[in-house]
């Protein structure tokens, strides 16, 4: 049986390699070291350019605690890494229409607005690595 490949799509390779020039740019503007940075959040030395430059990849646990660290709001950050081009897919109304059913969305602190983000951007790279069809 033949083994299979795991293909990475390009358009998801360009999105990382936005949100990390984005987040190399954010973290360029503040005043503190990498160095510094990495200590405060735990990071073992030299990580966060091995995270930014993709020799080590970035999981959304990285993504939150580096953004909290920076006190950047998560979905403001991916809006800005990662504007919204074309319509919105299905899936993603059905999942806000499901919330806004259980409680309205003005009612979600920042910081829930900010986990619902990272939850929903981590399904849909989940669903996109499994060769789902993202609209």
């Amino acid at each position: 049986m033949p083994r299979l490949v795991n293909k990475v799509d390009p358009d998801i390779q360009q999105a990382v390699q936005k949100v990390n020039d984005h987040m190399d740019r954010l973290i360029r503007f503040q005043k503190e070291s990498k160095r510094s940075l990495e200590q405060r959040i735990g990071l073992s030395s030299s990580m966060l350019s091995k995270l930014l430059k993709g020799r080590s990849r970035m999981t959304v646990e990285h993504l939150l605690q580096i953004l909290t660290a920076l006190e950047v709001a998560s979905g403001a950050f991916l809006s800005w890494a990662l504007p919204a081009s074309g319509p919105p897919s299905p899936l993603l109304r059905e999942a806000q229409s499901a919330d806004e059913g259980l409680r309205p969305i003005a009612w979600l602190s920042p910081e829930q607005t900010d986990q619902l983000a990272a939850r929903m951007l981590a399904l849909l790279i989940r669903r996109a690595a499994e060769g789902g069809e993202l609209e």
